[in-house]
């Protein structure tokens, strides 16, 4: 309510209401998005809503009465109605708008209101005077509170070139295989890619699966039944009858272990997998995992009805050669990829599924299939410091980054330094970081990736960036919090690279510019350094520890 009626701090999730213009809070906003939501009322449309509700009681109790039912019924009373659960995954602002719209009547009553006072107060001057000062305390009004809340409103309402989502679904789709079978997550990676199938025609052959949907029996019905354009229904075993009667099952002794046996065939030349053979040696007889559910107790765990579902399809392409390219989206939350992230390969905005197991904790990413998906991305108005991107958008460009970042570290483990910094170039001209500022994570793997390619000024000058990122998110107090652990892990992490002065005159600006308290950040270079590798003698030695036990155990213990 306050949002709207006082002024907002910004367009992020939890920002606080704000009258006047927030210097702390401006100062941690780097970008023109950001500023643009710094949104200042002075508390105007308020004041004036106020004025308008005092109005009506007086002029015409009943009618106020019947608006105030209204306000209540519409505000505070579907809060008392609905009790929402914490951690809601958006702002729920727009379940209360009838309130905001009740709240509106008042602010148009209070501007009649002082026109009304401001006649009766020049009663004694002449009809023409009289017009004047009512039309002069209009045009405040207007100007005030309309007039204002427009001008500061406007700017992050407006969409024009924004084409985020459009590209982002457009990206997806042609990260993708032909004849792909895609599971999404929910509104924001769904919607957008229907939008692109249905109304533009776009990649029709890929089949879009919403996890959320995939709860539901009918769905489930609707994808092994019906095809869609030119994708052919999904490979599901289950009979129409399993499917109605499908429901939570529980899972005991720590998981559930799924065994796929592999024909040779599909890593050969002209195979499915062949592309994916450059970095194994031998081809793999089976494919295992353990599937481990949804923690419902110690002993317990449970399979919803879509991890099911997607083990069912899993299997039954599985054993039908894998004819059809199966990806999670990027947006998958990890307890919805069942358990299979040893298995998946980084394709553009999707990870495919692939019978070869890896450990690396991103995903496996081979860089020539990676650079032929990249390379038609559309990145419209990412470097456009004209566009307004909200802060869900600006987040969501981060998977761009995280992306193009890990296909540059593979490049650098392959040798191919060149292509790699080509990488990182084309992603910072088309990603602009003045337009949408990487986040903490990202700054980090620029350094990290900087610092691999030889760049050592170009990556302390990223980790620069960071520290500044966390002592401005500190001193805005919007998130103290996050911003302190984001502080120790730069600081963690110039430990971990050996980087002792620089941890050093780090932990003294913490202590001096915020005030954070922590005994290893008063000591020097040395004394840092000394601590490191005592700490790491320390670990070394209870590893040797922990491995000498083991060795001494019967083989019956030890298996």
């Amino acid at each position: 309510f306050l949002w709207n009626f006082m002024g907002k701090a910004g367009d992020y999730q939890g920002a606080s209401w704000i009258a006047f213009p927030h210097a702390n809070i401006e100062a941690n906003m780097q970008t023109p998005s950001e500023k643009k939501s710094h949104n200042a009322l002075y508390g105007l449309p308020l004041l004036l809503g106020l004025i308008g509700m005092g109005w009506h009681i007086k002029q015409d109790w009943r009618r106020a009465f019947a608006v105030g039912i209204l306000f209540f019924v519409t505000g505070i009373g579907i809060i008392l109605y609905l009790n929402q659960t914490p951690m809601q995954p958006r702002e729920r602002d727009y379940a209360y708008v009838a309130s905001f719209w009740a709240f509106a009547f008042w602010i148009g009553i209070g501007a009649t209101g002082l026109i009304e006072l401001a006649g009766q107060a020049l009663r004694d001057l002449a009809s023409s005077a009289k017009t004047g000062a009512a039309g002069a305390v209009l045009a405040l009004c207007f100007v005030a509170v309309p007039g204002h809340m427009l001008m500061e409103n406007y700017a992050d309402h407006n969409r024009k070139g924004e084409r985020v989502a459009w590209d982002y679904a457009w990206n997806m789709l042609n990260s993708l295989e032909k004849d792909a079978i895609i599971f999404t997550n929910g509104d924001n990676d769904t919607f957008p890619l229907w939008y692109l199938q249905e109304v533009e025609g776009v990649r029709r052959d890929v089949r879009v699966v919403n996890l959320s949907l995939l709860q539901t029996p009918w769905y489930i019905r609707q994808l092994k039944n019906q095809k869609s354009h030119n994708a052919a229904p999904l490979p599901i075993s289950m009979t129409d009858a399993a499917i109605d009667a499908i429901d939570i099952q529980p899972i005991e002794g720590g998981g559930q272990k799924v065994s796929l046996p592999l024909n040779p065939s599909i890593f050969q030349t002209g195979g499915v997998f062949n592309h994916a053979m450059a970095d194994s040696l031998q081809a793999p007889t089976k494919m295992e995992w353990t599937v481990k559910g949804h923690p419902y107790s110690e002993e317990i765990s449970l399979l919803y009805p879509n991890d099911q579902a997607v083990l069912d399809v899993i299997k039954t392409n599985a054993e039908q050669g894998w004819k059809r390219p199966i990806y999670f989206a990027v947006t998958v939350a990890p307890d919805g990829l069942v358990n299979l992230e040893d298995y998946l390969q980084l394709e553009g905005l999707a990870t495919r599924v692939v019978p070869i197991q890896h450990h690396e904790s991103q995903g496996r990413v081979v860089p020539d299939v990676m650079l032929r998906r990249t390379a038609q991305f559309r990145f419209t108005g990412l470097n456009d410091p004209n566009i307004y991107f909200d802060d869900n958008i600006r987040g969501m460009t981060d998977n761009y980054r995280t992306l193009f970042l890990q296909l540059a570290d593979q490049l650098i483990r392959s040798g191919k330094t060149t292509e790699a910094r080509q990488v990182v170039e084309r992603l910072a001209k088309q990603v602009d970081p003045k337009v949408i500022p990487p986040d903490f994570y990202s700054t980090y793997l620029f350094s990290e990736t900087y610092r691999k390619m030889g760049e050592t000024k170009r990556a302390d000058e990223m980790m620069r960036t960071a520290e500044n990122m966390a002592i401005r998110q500190y001193k805005a107090g919007t998130d103290v919090e996050k911003a302190q652990l984001y502080a120790e892990q730069i600081w963690r992490t110039y430990m971990i690279g050996g980087q002792f002065d620089k941890a050093a005159q780090y932990g003294q600006r913490l202590m001096r510019e915020l005030g954070l308290q922590n005994e290893e950040y008063r000591m020097d270079a040395k004394q840092l350094k000394d601590l490191f590798e005592e700490s790491k003698r320390y670990q070394e030695e209870q590893e040797r520890a922990s491995a000498d036990t083991l060795q001494s155990l019967p083989d019956t213990l030890q298996q």
